[in-house]
């Protein structure tokens, strides 16, 4: 995020009309949400990953999207095991409780 940007746009955000600075306000914070959420790799598994391989996931999605990201890791118990791996609006999801929903989805298509 350039500083001198921001600054920039909240000038122009104080010179706007006093109605219509808190719409603005609400479009520049999604705005900028979307941004980060572009910037932001999330992974998220059952157990605590080593470092090496966050390290190693993270170049690979750095050289893929050619730029740099924020990392964050999470626990989640409900995967059961396996990955589920968000960067901005697209996810993987390489869970054992994914793979467990496509197997139902499958057996239930087949008997409807």
């Amino acid at each position: 995020i350039d500083i001198h940007k921001v600054r920039k746009s909240i000038q122009i955000i104080k010179r706007a009309n006093k109605r219509d600075v808190v719409t603005i306000l609400k479009i520049y914070l999604n705005l900028m949400r979307t941004f980060l959420a572009k910037k932001t790799l999330i992974i998220e598994s059952v157990d605590k990953l080593h470092p090496r391989y966050i390290k190693s996931l993270t170049n690979y999605f750095e050289r893929s999207y050619k730029t740099g990201l924020n990392v964050q890791t999470q626990l989640n118990k409900a995967l059961l095991g396996g990955l589920r791996i968000s960067l901005g609006d697209t996810q993987w999801d390489l869970s054992i409780s994914e793979k467990i929903n496509q197997i139902k989805e499958t057996v239930n298509a087949r008997h409807n």
